[in-house]
């Protein structure tokens, strides 16, 4: 059940990734080598920017995992959040993947999946017998993570290309408050999902008031937005 919880970022990046290697091929085959590492930076710098909604899901797992197994499954909410911490990073794993195939370097990204194997091992072995379930989940979470910081490595050594250090250090700090307004704010039923929403206005704004969007990327969504409600006006 709390495995099943936190599939959602991984799936996501799963479905994404074919797009970005898609994008990426195309303009490095067009002699637009910058043109690719701008696209591969802006889909690491997403999966930074996910981080404090992972955080708002961690905060409110007992409310998620009631409304979708029942009070029979409480205990899965405990695990959440390793389980959240190893999507994350298999997000940011098949991200950097992609990148790297992309860029011609499929067989270091191959490599990247090595050190993973060695630290599940000896972790499970070790944790498993003496936490149960939370050592499992907090090994998952591990090795997860020792896998994108090897891959995210690989991708900044390889290719020059790595996530905004200020738009991980805004997710980080944003997370805390995100994490504490979601564990502290109880909301039964679907009430969950009004809370959701406000909070998740709320790390948007945060972001915007911490500088994290620019000037042409604000103007870019609006233009966006207006064709959209144009398209939609037309059809109507």
């Amino acid at each position: 059940a709390a495995q099943n919880f936190a599939i959602a970022p991984g799936l996501l990046a799963i479905s994404f990734s074919p797009l970005l290697l898609a994008s990426m091929s195309q303009a490095i085959g067009a002699g637009h080598e910058e043109a690719a590492r701008r696209l591969a930076r802006d889909a690491l710098r997403g999966v930074a920017a996910a981080v404090p909604f992972a955080a708002i899901a961690a905060g409110s797992a007992g409310e998620i995992v009631r409304i979708v197994y029942g009070h029979a499954f409480d205990p899965a909410a405990r695990l959440a959040t390793p389980f959240l911490v190893a999507a994350i990073a298999i997000a940011a794993t098949t991200v950097s993947s992609a990148v790297l195939t992309a860029a011609g370097h499929a067989r270091v990204a191959a490599r990247c999946a090595w050190p993973v194997l060695p630290v599940a091992i000896a972790g499970y072995l070790v944790a498993v017998p003496r936490f149960g379930a939370m050592g499992a989940a907090v090994v998952t979470g591990t090795a997860a993570a020792v896998g994108a910081t090897v891959a995210l490595a690989a991708t900044r050594a390889t290719w020059r290309v790595a996530p905004p250090i200020a738009t991980c250090l805004r997710g980080i700090v944003i997370s805390v408050p995100a994490y504490l307004a979601a564990a502290s704010w109880p909301t039964p039923g679907v009430w969950w999902f009004l809370k959701v929403c406000l909070l998740g206005a709320g790390v948007a704004a945060a972001y915007l008031a911490l500088g994290e969007c620019s000037s042409a990327e604000l103007s870019a969504f609006a233009r966006a937005v207006r064709s959209s409600r144009h398209t939609v006006e037309g059809d109507v």
